[in-house]
């Protein structure tokens, strides 16, 4: 063999560094009959070991004279020569050979990347082709990997390309759109924006760097833009970053542009510019708020105390409760709140303490729970959260409010604290505070609860106040039934005939046992035929199981119905009374 020049070894022990070419230098295995590896025998099926061969494609199937010789001189090499193989295949391979080469690739670490990069170099657009419908290259082939190498790179080459082939494949998977979207906002901003608005793509936000460059040199236009192509979430994003950019450069302009514009967006814009300009000079803002007329002022006010209250809340909550009366004040001081939340979630919760018990109080209660909840360090346990039980300050804060502002927090917060931390819930409802809570936060501190106390979860909610026990425990019962129904029906036949849950338990297991289409019409002067059959059922089945099953056996329901019915009630070999 020939010496290799200088830049070639350069390569190859870069290569050998990049993409652990140790892995080729292992002793091949042993030959099969026909002369090649295991592992090469496979790679030209789009195989793994052990896995199924590809299903048929065009590309499946397609030859290729180039990627054929490779198997066969794998299959008779060892260590560094089978890399240097690779790479003489690779560089004379062009666009009929990749599909091909790019199964066998899957066989040795860093090769495929080494493969994408050439296809992407000679033929972009026959890549994406290929990746935009994997059905046609077959099972096996890596549709993915090398999607996602095209679009870190063809886009930043060519994003006019790639503009006319996404707009050509409408259809082609989210995940190479998406990827591809996020690079083109940096690039081509208005025509990402208004691909996105065409394809009709609602709930992806790609970032907005290239946004703020495309409107600082003329805003109106990415502002109209933006309007003239909505795009969901995209769109919002836009036009946030447009209001900032011209909020920054004439605040006043980009404002009386807003107000001519009926729309969502424009609303949003007018908000968005606002506040910035609040952020940046609150006293000039102030002084153009006031010359606005009088519509146009109370649509914006909310934006503005929102930002003011920022940097001045003390201030702002004065001028709210002397400027602004009925359900203006109510809206204007839930905006406080929130923009006092992000700054200092201390001095929001002390504004609404302060408030008179009303239902403003309780609006104003709920903005602030509301408001820290996706905080990262929100006094509720949830999803953006590192708390996985409610923060002490919580506690005490709702023991400060009144008993119609603590029902409404609660009932707000109840999804993801009963979510997060069931138990720490279900404890704070039985506290005196907690029994101002309403009935659903009380049912969903049971369902949360019966995931990993079931039993205990039932003790809890026979002690719930009277008026909500009997839904609380039928529905904590029903939740038990759906995840583990054995434990759940073999639990409530050991219960004593005496206690006063066993009826109100079976009532709730008919209900979602039997449909009600297979009861009886009862009496003509019913006014619940339905519910009253059920009630007797359940009456049935909680003191005399023998008179339930007969009953069941005259429902209206076939068989295979009545089967089911009775093995879910555990009737089916009941033969007398417990």
């Amino acid at each position: 063999m020939k010496r290799l020049p200088l830049i070639t070894c350069s390569a190859l022990l870069g290569l050998a560094a990049g993409f652990g070419i140790s892995a080729l230098l292992q002793p091949e295995g042993p030959v099969s009959p026909d002369g090649k590896s295991p592992s090469s025998a496979l790679a030209g099926q789009g195989g793994t070991p052990g896995g199924p061969a590809s299903a048929p494609g065009r590309l499946a199937t397609a030859s290729s004279a180039l990627a054929d010789k490779l198997r066969t001189d794998l299959s008779l090499s060892h260590g560094v020569t089978r890399w240097l193989l690779w790479m003489t295949a690779v560089e004379k391979a062009g666009p009929k050979d990749f599909p091909q080469l790019a199964r066998m690739a899957q066989e040795l670490p860093g090769a495929l990347n080494m493969l994408g990069a050439r296809w992407i170099d000679l033929d972009p657009a026959g890549l994406f082709a290929v990746c935009r419908d994997p059905v046609e290259a077959g099972a096996g082939f890596p549709a993915n990997e090398l999607a996602q190498l095209l679009m870190e790179t063809w886009p930043k080459k060519d994003p006019d390309a790639v503009l006319a082939a996404l707009r050509g494949s409408p259809s082609v998977q989210m995940g190479i759109q998406f990827s591809a979207l996020n690079t083109l906002f940096d690039s081509r901003p208005e025509q990402a924006l208004i691909l996105m608005s065409d394809l009709g793509i609602e709930s992806y936000g790609p970032h907005m760097r290239g946004v703020e460059k495309w409107a600082t040199a003329d805003p109106k236009h990415a502002a109209e833009v933006a309007l003239a192509h909505p795009a969901g979430y995209a769109s919002q994003e836009a036009m946030k970053a447009i209001a900032k950019v011209w909020a920054d450069s004439d605040a006043a302009g980009a404002l009386a542009f807003a107000a001519s514009q009926n729309s969502v967006l424009g609303v949003e814009m007018a908000n968005q510019v606002l506040s910035r300009w609040v952020e940046k000079d609150l006293d000039k803002a102030s002084d153009w708020l006031a010359t606005a007329d009088g519509p146009e002022r109370a649509r914006l006010l909310p934006a503005f105390i929102e930002s003011w209250g920022k940097k001045d809340a003390p201030n702002a909550l004065q001028w709210c409760l002397a400027n602004t009366s009925g359900s203006q004040q109510s809206e204007v001081i839930n905006s406080l709140i929130k923009g006092t939340a992000t700054q200092n979630a201390d001095a929001a919760a002390a504004m609404v303490t302060g408030l008179e018990a009303s239902p403003m109080r309780a609006k104003a209660a709920v903005a602030f729970a509301q408001a820290i909840l996706y905080k990262d360090n929100s006094w509720w346990p949830g999803l953006n959260s590192s708390n996985r039980s409610v923060k002490p300050e919580a506690i005490a804060w709702l023991g400060q409010l009144d008993a119609e502002s603590r029902k409404q927090v609660i009932s707000h917060v109840s999804w993801t604290w009963g979510e997060q931390d069931p138990k720490g819930f279900a404890e704070y409802l039985r506290t005196p505070a907690g029994q101002d809570a309403g009935p659903e936060a009380l049912s969903s501190a049971a369902r949360n609860l019966v995931r990993e106390q079931p039993v205990e979860a039932l003790e809890w909610a026979s002690q719930v106040p009277e008026e909500s026990r009997k839904a609380v425990i039928s529905e904590t019962f029903q939740a038990w039934t759906r995840s583990q129904p054995d434990a759940a029906m073999d639990w409530l036949r050991k219960l004593p005939v005496s206690d006063p849950r066993r009826e109100t338990l079976y009532l709730g297991a008919i209900e979602q046992a039997i449909p009600p289409g297979a009861f009886q019409t009862g009496p003509i002067n019913s006014l619940d035929p339905i519910n009253n059959a059920r009630q007797s059922l359940a009456k049935l089945l909680a003191t005399d199981p023998a008179a339930a099953q007969l009953a069941i056996s005259k429902l209206t329901l076939s068989d295979d119905q009545r089967g089911k019915v009775l093995s879910s009630l555990k009737l089916a070999s009941v033969s007398g009374k417990n």
